[in-house]
């Protein structure tokens, strides 16, 4: 569960956005400008945290009075699973070291929902993480390694399947389901599409990370709606958009589901309601 150190926002004298040239991490920044907070967004261009220099850079970019939320992490590129695992867990490593030098207000992690397995059936902020994948595992590490050296208050946010325009990653779902419409005019799925899940619009995450770090919130919570939908209804949703047409292909993996229990959520954020999905896609 969350708890809010601060019941009311209360306005850091700075809030570092590490990783904000992501997806997540450029909602991240434009939802603190539209509040008026003041932001330091940093990108790998900015600070390269895999460089084991970036530690003490980190620190003497740091104050005492800083919020941080650390959204940066490599998913994707040329390197095979284990090089990407090892700079990310590097990244944690240089963050922390840099986090035991200078002090802070609060630290955001922003960590997946991969740290559970496909073995679960309802999720929760209770449910023992269990995850399968490379990139599970290091989200989940990641999460042991700053809970274990952080001082300041320390919240680790855990995001269902996140959309919305300008994502640059081409996962099974919303996202890739748009890119094949527009481009080619169908749309794939695998099987009958009817694998359930959770997905949050990218604004909306944003809104409950700003709202997680200028609360000083601790604890774990599953940034969810709590409604998971099948692939095959999001497919229809923007074929109906579009125009294009769906078609079918082998599946390749074994069926499974994803829903959430998000009780914990609406004790944390009661005012929060998501965008809805038909609407929201585009």
């Amino acid at each position: 569960m969350l708890n809010h150190t601060h019941p009311r926002p209360t306005a850091s004298h700075r809030l570092v956005i590490l990783g904000a040239s992501g997806f997540v991490g450029q909602a991240v920044a434009a939802q603190a400008v539209q509040e008026k907070i003041n932001v330091l967004p940093l990108a790998s261009r900015d600070l390269d945290l895999t460089a084991p220099e970036s530690a003490e850079k980190l620190a003497q970019i740091l104050t005492p009075r800083d919020s941080v939320i650390f959204a940066a992490a490599i998913d994707k590129g040329s390197a095979s699973g284990s090089d990407i695992f090892l700079k990310n867990m590097a990244m944690a490593r240089h963050v922390a070291t840099a986090l035991q030098q200078i002090k802070i207000q609060h630290l955001t992690y922003i960590s997946s929902d991969s740290v559970y397995g496909f073995d679960r059936g309802l999720i929760s902020e209770a449910t023992p993480p269990s995850p399968t994948l490379l990139y599970g595992v290091m989200h989940r590490a990641r999460e042991i390694i700053l809970a274990a050296e952080m001082t300041a208050p320390f919240a680790v946010l855990r995001l269902t399947g996140i959309y919305g325009a300008g994502d640059t990653h081409n996962a099974y779902g919303p996202n890739r389901f748009m890119r094949e419409a527009q481009e080619h005019g169908k749309i794939t799925l695998f099987g009958e599409g009817e694998e359930m899940r959770d997905h949050l619009h990218v604004a909306d995450a944003a809104r409950l990370i700003v709202a997680a770090a200028q609360r000083a919130s601790t604890g774990t919570l599953n940034l969810a709606t709590g409604t998971s939908v099948s692939f095959r209804t999001l497919a229809e949703i923007i074929a109906a958009q579009t125009g294009a047409r769906i078609e079918f292909a082998p599946r390749r993996q074994p069926i499974t589901h994803r829903h959430y229990d998000i009780t914990a959520r609406l004790a944390a954020f009661p005012d929060f309601v998501p965008q809805a999905l038909k609407g929201a896609i585009g």
